[in-house]
């Protein structure tokens, strides 16, 4: 072998080294994909009666636990049974 061969199969050693030692050393990064996360983004638009106002926030909110509906909004749960009175 030459010299260059020589000195890009250690260099190509010494990259997958690298790439090992950091795959095995450090905790993997879930995103909220693959933790089971969900995150749900209300955007607001102009009507004939109403204008949409302010800006979209710069972090988005953690409110919901619950299921969403078709429409995007969170579903609320039904009152109990009405009792008489």
């Amino acid at each position: 072998m030459t010299r260059a061969n020589v000195v890009r199969a250690v260099l190509a050693f010494a990259v997958l080294a690298t790439s090992f030692y950091f795959a095995w050393s450090k905790p993997a990064r879930l995103g909220l994909d693959l933790r089971g996360g969900t995150q749900i983004v209300l955007e607001t638009q102009d009507s004939p009666a109403v204008k949409a106002a302010g800006s979209p926030p710069t972090a988005p909110a953690r409110c919901c636990t619950g299921a969403s509906t078709r429409s995007g909004s969170p579903s609320r749960p039904s009152p109990g049974p009405a009792t008489g009175g």
